[in-house]
């Protein structure tokens, strides 16, 4: 098999995650897995950091090795077809809260 992935990008390539609560805040920093840069994950709370250096791991071929061993072993993949729905389902109700200003309760 062959697998290629192109890009081009003008600044640094991260992902990440922010959580802000009323006690609080969570953040998960995912930087770019070809520069083997270690992510960090960040909490912030009663006026205290405390912070979590993980090893590097390469998500994307953690990713294919995942989805080879789901097809070789017929495995239900982790998060499901009904976990994606389910976050459609989700990012839509967000979309509808803040267009009609409104609480969106989801069965």
């Amino acid at each position: 098999g062959f697998f290629q992935l192109c890009g081009s990008i003008a600044g640094d390539w991260d992902e990440g995650l922010a959580i802000f609560g009323d006690e609080g805040t969570a953040r998960a920093e995912i930087l770019f897995p070809y520069f083997k840069w270690r992510s960090r994950a960040v909490i912030f709370r009663g006026g205290e950091y405390v912070s979590r250096l993980f090893p590097f791991r390469d998500m994307y071929l953690e990713e294919l090795r995942y989805f080879v061993k789901c097809i070789e072993e017929d495995l239900e993949p982790s998060p499901s077809g009904y976990d994606g729905l389910r976050a459609q389902e989700i990012i839509y109700a967000i979309y509808r809260s803040a267009r009609e200003g409104e609480e969106i309760h989801l069965s």
